[in-house]
């Protein structure tokens, strides 16, 4: 069974030493690095750390899940056609 990582406080404020760099990125580069992660396997603090910075930046900027998903690990994500959400790329060779 496949475990999954999803984030379920992405609002919660962090302030860590990956935050300003997420605030200067532009949200093409935030998608860029989130996807970049992907099907990665090893797991420590700072991780996790640079995640909950990654995922809060996404909520600061307004930009959510479509139909209810879940941040999550398992899916790299693309911005949607209107620009103001997130949603998951099921087949992770297609583009970004």
């Amino acid at each position: 069974m496949k475990s999954s990582i999803i984030f379920l406080e992405p609002d919660k404020p962090v302030d860590n030493e990956y935050s300003e760099r997420f605030r200067q990125a532009s949200t093409a580069e935030l998608i860029e690095t989130f996807n970049g992660d992907i099907g990665k396997t090893g797991w420590v603090n700072a991780r996790g750390r640079f995640h909950g910075a990654l995922a809060y930046e996404f909520s600061k900027r307004g930009l959510s899940m479509l139909n209810d998903a879940k941040l999550s690990l398992d899916h790299k994500v693309r911005l949607s056609d209107d620009g103001l959400s997130l949603e998951q790329i099921e087949n992770p060779d297609a583009p970004c």
